[in-house]
């Protein structure tokens, strides 16, 4: 079973660390993932479930201000400034008022001016000395930033360092504040990105217009969406016409134009006019539900670099204490500078917090799933993301994929009889079959049929129809009908889908249909191809159809008369060659197998169909194929940013490391290079949001 939370109270990334390391500690819970970025709490159990209290319990027992809410489906914002973040600015300007008296003014006892300092540390440091005290008592999770800030000030209040010590704890809890609102403003941008909820909805009860809550609505109940307003939910417009902004669904920046009888999604935005919708789905069947349902478990499946990062954050700390030590005991032993190194060694440990890579990375994979999700592609998860940049081989369907997988006529040759009086036979005879591509006929031609004149229709599984058209036999199929019924004919040379037309056992021509091929399917390729990523069709159409598509999109390797075992198996035997990731495209529906089996699977078009939402890595909501390389493309930037942050931290990190072992960074500089340094990487992973691909 597995439950879900927002995660209030949480001070920082190590902090979120250590919740985590916590609950995976307990046997009950197979699973437990904290992002501190999207303040969200997974937790998958063995057996029975915890209750919230209950759990909330658990995760007070490593840090206490923290509380569970139940509200994750709807990711909520954060709120810039909490009452917690008031109290601290009134701290630390109060902890400065206390340093500047003892600073500046001239008290004729020591004494006094040594407890203006005390009084002022203690103002802005004593919640993270009694973070720190707590730990050490319970040996849990000790050395973290909290230990690493108290044993720095502490030490230089010891060496006489009074102004320095308080100074530090000051620009450190300043810099926390600092760090929150870039990190709830953060967190505000991306779900402003890939928000589409209506909070009311106008309902026609009784004749009269109330505002209800789209939790609320029924199937069948009429709603007026006004101009500027978002679509609660599914439904059907019954009344009005309008231009619907779908970006924030498809990514298209297009509006598309509705009327009546027209079907609608929810989290358009009606950008003129008025609509009257009849409601078809409840709000939490409805595709704005669907989406932010999976936006809400994107969270839970961490990338490599994320959880590279939670393992370095667990042994890099430890490893900074010995080394602090070493710098404070061996050094001195030849020198004599005994308060020099101490010194020297408290501002290797405040310049040592992992804060800033801890942060920062997770908070480029959240921003790079609400830039996917700008752009009409949801993405399952930080690790998918992380695995798109690894496609070497992209293989995919072709009907409904990358053709529109819907048959047109493009070509009619009759043979002695009149084009005008073949096609109404065609028609006739069509209109009464229940196959797509007798559908796809009827619906190639304006001419209604005349099904009064048609009599002794039956259907030949897997070869065509007959029937009686004004009293003559006629049959309409494939190849293997007309052999079947003796009928004496050319097979033709056209590329399609061919239906052959007899008439009282004389052949009378036929008619071929093709699928067309999406707009954006020939770029897919080439821009697949420049990548260095080869490209494979796996379909079960025939030889003819598959090689002509492949043809025309000039695909580098092509397998035809598949069935869904088939394309498994071919998949596999890419997966087993291929030195990177493997991708398959498929329309979500009939491709669920080869969506799960390979390293990344997409839903074409899919966001309508459980199977693309329950299989598909990345489910891209319309149907253009071109997403498929605009999602590697993020994927790309995204790794490129987590790996520049990586990299400035540990450069900027060792740099003062090194001043500070040579004694040229003062303890305020090294301060800087922490919260300064974190500041600084979450803006830069947040301007992934704003990237063009």
């Amino acid at each position: 079973m597995k439950q879900k939370y927002t995660i209030v109270g949480l001070d920082c990334a190590t902090c979120a660390l250590e919740v985590e390391d916590h609950l995976n500690k307990d046997q009950n819970i197979s699973k437990a993932s904290v992002d501190f970025a999207s303040g969200t709490l997974s937790v998958n159990y063995v057996g029975e479930s915890y209750s919230k209290e209950d759990l909330e319990k658990k995760v007070r027992e490593v840090e206490a201000e923290v509380s569970l809410k139940t509200d994750h489906a709807e990711m909520k914002k954060s709120s810039i400034l909490t009452k917690r973040t008031y109290g601290l600015l009134f701290r630390i300007v109060l902890a400065s008022v206390l340093l500047a008296i003892a600073r500046f003014v001239d008290f004729q006892a020591l004494w006094f001016t040594l407890a203006f300092y005390a009084l002022a540390y203690v103002t802005v440091a004593y919640d993270v000395l009694w973070e720190a005290l707590k730990n050490v008592f319970r040996w849990k999770d000790i050395f973290d930033e909290k230990l690493l800030m108290s044993v720095a000030t502490l030490g230089a209040f010891a060496i006489g360092e009074y102004p320095e010590a308080v100074l530090v704890m000051l620009l450190y809890q300043l810099g926390e504040i600092f760090e929150e609102i870039a990190v709830n403003r953060s967190r505000n941008a991306i779900l402003s990105a890939i928000d589409m909820r209506s909070n009311v909805a106008n309902k026609f009860k009784d004749g009269v217009l109330t505002q209800v809550d789209p939790k609320d609505l029924e199937v069948g109940d009429v709603i007026l969406v006004k101009t500027g307003e978002a679509i609660p939910t599914d439904g059907v417009v019954i009344d009005g016409q309008s231009a619907v902004d779908v970006s924030s669904l498809t990514g298209e920046p297009l509006p598309i134009f509705v009327k009546k009888d027209a079907n609608v999604l929810s989290g358009g935005v009606v950008k003129n006019g008025a609509l009257y919708i009849r409601v078809t789905t409840l709000y939490k069947d409805s595709t704005v539900s669907k989406i932010l349902d999976l936006m809400t478990n994107q969270t839970e499946n961490k990338a490599r670099a994320e959880k590279f990062i939670s393992r370095f954050a667990k042994v890099y700390t430890p490893i900074v204490f010995a080394l602090a030590l070493i710098l404070a005991v061996v050094p001195p032993l030849f020198t004599g500078e005994w308060l020099v190194y101490l010194y020297r060694s408290l501002i290797f440990l405040v310049v040592s917090c992992p804060c800033a890579i801890v942060i920062s990375v997770p908070l480029a994979f959240f921003a790079g799933l609400g830039l996917a999700s700008k752009h009409g592609i949801i993405v399952k998860g930080s690790n998918y993301l992380d695995r798109l940049s690894d496609i070497r081989s992209v293989m995919f369907d072709k009907t409904g994929t990358i053709t529109q997988g819907t048959f047109v006529v493009e070509k009619v040759k009759p043979e002695n009889i009149s084009t005008e009086e073949f096609i109404r036979i065609i028609l006739a005879v069509e209109s009464l079959s229940s196959h797509p591509l007798a559908k796809a006929v009827v619906a190639s031609f304006p001419d209604a049929p005349e099904t009064s004149w048609v009599t002794d229709f039956s259907e030949i599984p897997g070869m065509g129809v007959k029937a009686k058209y004004r009293g003559q036999e006629v049959l309409l199929g494939n190849d293997a009908l007309l052999y079947a019924e003796n009928v004496y004919f050319i097979p033709s040379t056209d590329i399609g889908s061919i239906i052959h037309v007899a008439i009282n056992k004389k052949y009378s021509g036929y008619i071929v249909l093709n699928d067309e091929i999406k707009k954006n399917s020939r770029n897919l390729i080439t821009e697949l191809r420049r990548r260095g990523i080869s490209t494979v069709m796996l379909t079960g159409d025939y030889k003819e159809n598959a090689e002509y598509v492949a043809y025309q999109l000039n695909v580098d390797q092509t397998y035809y008369q598949l069935l869904p075992q088939d394309k498994v198996a071919h998949l596999e035997l890419e997966m087993a060659k291929q030195p990177g990731a493997v991708a398959f495209v498929g329309d979500g529906v009939n491709d669920a197998p080869s969506l799960v089996k390979a390293d990344i699977g997409f839903a074409m078009g899919g966001i309508g169909s459980d199977v693309a939402i329950e299989h598909a890595a990345v489910v891209i909501m319309n149907d253009d194929p071109l997403k498929v390389v605009d999602a590697i493309d993020i994927a790309q930037k995204v790794r490129r940013r987590a790996s520049s942050n990586i990299a400035i931290a540990l450069i900027v990190k060792s740099a003062v490391l090194a001043l500070a072992v040579f004694g040229i960074a003062h303890m305020w500089i090294a301060v800087l290079a922490d919260v300064g340094l974190s500041l600084l990487l979450v803006l830069n992973s947040l301007r992934l949001l704003w990237k063009k691909i």
